[in-house]
């Protein structure tokens, strides 16, 4: 079965009414429902790559396609410019909007990554490698979640009981009110210095609004 096409209609891709492409765009982002009992918790730090001053925050569902045409396309770019140069902050935030069934599972296997990867000089570890190479494959099942897990040193075992104790569920939840409290309605979501890009897949409206805060 091909987890990965088996996303939920009407909630993702390019909505023609108002021009912009993303998961959840014309609804509200209801708490998904395995979070509701799950008491908030930062249990990792935020992924972040550069330490520029201005601060670029992604708001992102792995599951969402959107988000992947964002990574493939727009992300590049802006780590070229922004990032490698120490320009700029770039920030993940988990905002499962269940845009696929599979969405919570690898949000949480990111996060184990980052946990399993990260040192004392480095709290992101491997998660945005890690994150863009699960975009990266036409299925999410649990194996090929965990087997990707290994191509960047962690144990598959560790991923996988991770997966089914839901251990960073309460970081999911935290990240998720976070979203909220900043009025995010859509994965992917970018935001530059408290600024919400109207449309996350033009590069160039990204590009103005950091340049107006160097």
């Amino acid at each position: 079965m091909n987890v990965k096409r088996r996303t939920f209609l009407g909630s993702c891709g390019t909505i023609g009414t108002v021009g912009i492409a993303g998961c959840a765009a014309l609804f509200s982002s209801p708490l998904p429902d395995k979070l509701e009992d799950i008491s908030p918790e930062d249990q990792l730090s935020r992924p972040t790559l550069g330490d520029g001053e201005v601060v670029v925050e992604t708001y992102e569902d792995i599951g969402c396609p959107p988000c992947h045409e964002f990574n493939s396309e727009i992300f590049p770019k802006i780590q070229e410019q922004y990032i490698d140069t120490g320009c700029i902050s770039y920030q993940h935030v988990d905002f499962i909007v269940m845009a696929n069934e599979r969405s919570l599972d690898l949000a949480c296997a990111a996060r184990s990554v980052q946990d399993a990867t990260q040192n004392a000089d480095d709290s992101t570890g491997a998660f945005f490698e890690y994150k863009r190479d699960l975009m990266e494959k036409e299925n999410w099942s649990t194996d090929t979640i965990t087997s990707v897990a290994e191509d960047h040193g962690v144990d598959s075992n560790v991923v996988r009981l991770d997966i089914e104790e839901k251990t960073y569920y309460p970081q999911l939840r935290a990240d998720w009110d976070r979203a909220s409290e900043a009025d995010v309605e859509r994965t992917p979501t970018v935001i530059v210095e408290d600024t919400e890009i109207d449309d996350p897949l033009e590069f160039d409206e990204i590009k103005a609004k950091i340049e107006e805060q160097l």
